[in-house]
């Protein structure tokens, strides 16, 4: 399987994200009713993956979404994603759960398992002036301050 865009773990199965899909009514898509959490790989192996799972967890705790994912299992497949990947490259890794179907209104469904999507896309490097010629840098004038 060759990728240059990355890929997707989706309903169990490693592909290429430009196959991969999910319904138009997933409350994640609809509602922004999901959770996520990115970790970037450093020598090919994610980075801290077990703190990024633990605030994953507590933040589909903090949503009552029920998880039943272990991180032995969300580990395995960040490695799948990974061992898809060019050697030696370096890649970000997306994890979202989303609450998956039940209707379009704000009242939460019936619990149910959510749908987990982990996505895989190689890493971009600033350009190589950025490190040499820096970058700008806007900040937003706050509209608290008194004239």
């Amino acid at each position: 399987m060759v990728s240059t865009e990355g890929f997707a773990w989706l309903e169990g199965r490693v592909q290429p994200l430009s196959e991969a899909r999910i319904p138009v009514t997933d409350r994640g898509f609809l509602l922004a009713d999901s959770i996520f959490d990115s970790v970037r790989t450093y020598g090919g192996r994610a980075f801290l993956l077990g703190d990024h799972l633990d605030r994953l967890r507590r933040s589909a705790e903090a949503l009552a979404m029920p998880v039943s994912w272990s991180d032995a299992e969300l580990s395995g497949i960040v490695d799948s994603l990974l061992a898809a990947c060019p050697p030696n490259s370096e890649a970000v890794i997306r994890i979202v759960v989303s609450r998956v179907d039940g209707g379009h209104g704000l009242v939460l469904p019936e619990p149910q398992v959510p749908r987990l999507v982990v996505l895989c896309r190689p890493l971009s490097s600033p350009p190589a002036a950025a490190y040499t010629d820096g970058v700008g840098v806007g900040l937003p004038v706050s509209r608290l301050t008194k004239d």
